[in-house]
């Protein structure tokens, strides 16, 4: 499964989270959860997950980015950080859009 996004897309996996029956299909890179996220690939969205909140990642530039934190429980968003242009800005919110539901998907359980 691909899909098409404006910004390449990753995930941020735990130890055994990749070797899960859902992840198996998904064409997209896995990074160790536990990496230094400035040293992360650059205009890629990072998704990550725990019990609590979904992580959206986008890093720009060492230590300029933009994340988007969404509450599993309660349903609301958090957005930080900053977008070097307009562009860029709406190609990350088209990505985590047309994301976003798969990614509920994967980490529903």
């Amino acid at each position: 499964m691909n899909i098409r996004t404006p910004l390449p897309y990753s995930f941020a996996t735990n130890r055994g989270t990749a070797a899960k029956l859902k992840f198996n299909d998904i064409d997209a890179t896995m990074h160790s959860a536990s990496c230094n996220k400035p040293d992360l690939p650059r205009d890629t969205v990072l998704i990550s997950a725990n019990k609590y909140n979904i992580v959206y990642r986008t890093q720009w530039a060492p230590y300029h980015y933009t994340q988007i934190d969404f509450n599993l429980s309660h349903q609301t968003t958090w957005l930080t950080g900053g977008s070097p242009t307009m562009n860029k800005h709406d190609e990350f919110m088209d990505t985590v859009k047309s994301l976003h539901p798969m990614v509920m998907q994967l980490f529903s359980s």
